[in-house]
Order: C-alpha cells, then structure tokens, then sequence
C-alpha cells in the first residue's frame, strides 16, 4: 500500500517516473498539487498512465515519447 504522503498512490511517489522530466516532482513540490493520475504543477493540469499494468507511472508527454520509440524499433525489426 501507498504511504500516506505519496499523494499519487504508486510507488516512487513522483508524478512522473522519468527522472530527467520536469513532472518527476513529489505532491510536496512548490506549486504542486495533485492525487491519482493528475496534478496540477504552476496552474498547468497534467495527466499520467503506466505503460504496463502496475508497472512506473508515466506523463502523458513521457509515455508518449516511450511508445513512438518502442514502435520505431519494432517497425525497424
């Protein structure tokens, strides 16, 4: 279960899991609010969804980034 401060309830507790994004931000950030799949960062709501079940969680941005690249490769193949 989800500590009680991860105000986004899957694991790290930063919004998206990608380390070098901008959204890798914790619900206790300055100007940050959020809880489940969205935040709200500088009055900016954002969205985010897991690329596997139960697996990181991800920005719309990032998982969109991840998904183009994993079709470049399997149209590559």
């Amino acid at each position: 279960m989800a500590e009680q401060n991860d105000g986004w309830g899957a694991g790290s507790g930063f919004f998206c899991a990608t380390p070098t994004c901008q959204l890798h931000v914790t619900v206790n950030g300055v100007g940050v609010q959020g809880h489940g799949h969205w935040a709200v960062i500088d009055g900016i709501v954002y969205d985010r969804h897991p690329m596997d079940l139960d697996g990181p969680v991800f920005c719309s941005a990032c998982r969109k980034a991840m998904t183009e690249a994993i079709d470049r490769v399997a149209v590559a193949a």
